[in-house]
């Protein structure tokens, strides 16, 4: 509704690279899915629409994946923002990929956006839980729990804090919760 369809078929028709895929209102996890399925790429950069990267933001990602090839999925620390772009705070993601994992036990450690990673662990995981509207990052983080993450020492993504943000318009239903915990129950074992 604002004007972005039309300025993404403008870049499409110049960008060969860029490729529009339209649909119908869909879950955030059906559209994940539907990029991932279309996309050729040896990286993935998962990120929100409603949000903003920094220029760095793809070239930072890349480049620790490069130079480090035991990591799988990387993310970054972000600056929370509110409707008209103000830094209203900061969301800081943990460092190592023990203290992402320990987190994983009470909250999404990774597994949203900002996080660029391998096609193949995207694939390997089993993509996005389409079930659920609101938890299919929780979801993802609990599918991709044995595989090797990172954060940088850096922050180039902004999170937007607005009122039509879909974690705003939708509450957990006691539906998500017990679809997020058939998936701890399957990944998070006692020890």
């Amino acid at each position: 509704t604002d004007g972005t369809r039309e300025l993404l078929r403008k870049y499409a028709a110049q960008d060969k690279r860029i490729k529009l895929i339209e649909e119908k209102f869909i879950s955030i996890a059906a559209a994940l899915n539907i990029g991932l399925k279309a996309s050729q790429g040896m990286y993935i950069a998962r990120v929100d629409a409603d949000n903003m990267l920094f220029p760095e933001f793809l070239t930072e990602h890349i480049e620790y994946l490069d130079k480090h090839p035991d990591i799988e999925l990387v993310s970054a620390d972000q600056l929370k923002i509110d409707e008209n772009d103000n830094v209203i705070g900061m969301i800081p993601f943990l460092i190592t990929d023990y203290a992402m994992k320990k987190h994983l036990l009470f909250k999404t450690a990774f597994g949203g956006a900002p996080m660029v990673g391998k096609s193949s662990t995207f694939f390997y995981v089993g993509l996005y839980e389409e079930r659920t509207i609101i938890t299919e990052d929780r979801i993802f983080a609990l599918k991709a729990i044995h595989k090797k993450c990172a954060t940088l020492n850096s922050i180039n993504y902004a999170y937007r804090i607005h009122s039509g943000a879909i974690t705003q318009r939708y509450k957990k239903t006691a539906e998500h919760q017990k679809t997020v915990q058939e998936y701890e129950h399957k990944f998070i074992k006692p020890e």
